[in-house]
């Protein structure tokens, strides 16, 4: 059986190393996960940006559980995104945007976040969530639209 725990580190490694590659920053896993930024107020969330001369506007916190099911986001039994986004919103730091991460077994992995600059670029399949004002979008979708903001000199 696989320790959920190690389970959870292997997703945000992954995770930081996909967009240490995409964006050309160094990121990491945050040591001891989350808790260790609250010793280091200079960070938040599940990967940290090793580089201080790097932009990074991203505070992320990673989500690998199978306890959910995105087509209950169309339904009132979603209290697994509330907790979770609420857990984003808490740790993540002013100026920075907050990035929900998250993916089950055999499922596509997905970013929530309410960046308002990406929010509503066009042509790009997303999810609209209005009670928190948030919008998901598959991982690689949301990598590919922040690039292109960023080559386009848009503020993310």
């Amino acid at each position: 059986m696989t320790n959920s725990r190690d389970k959870g580190n292997r997703f945000e490694r992954h995770i930081a190393n996909t967009l240490k590659e995409a964006f050309g920053v160094n990121l990491r896993r945050t040591p001891l996960s989350g808790g260790w930024a609250e010793d280091h107020p200079d960070t938040a969330g599940d990967i940290v940006n090793t580089d201080p001369e790097a932009d990074w506007p991203y505070s992320i916190e990673c989500k690998n559980s199978e306890s959910w099911r995105l087509e209950s986001l169309f339904t009132d039994n979603h209290k697994w995104f509330d907790d979770w986004w609420k857990q984003t919103l808490d740790e993540c730091p002013d100026g920075k945007i907050p990035v929900l991460i998250f993916t089950r077994n055999y499922c596509p992995t997905f970013v929530a976040t309410n960046n308002k600059v990406a929010m509503w670029v066009g042509g790009i399949d997303r999810i609209y969530i209005e009670e928190h004002d948030v919008v998901i979008y598959e991982f690689d979708t949301w990598i590919e639209m922040e690039l292109t903001l960023r080559k386009d000199g848009d503020d993310v």
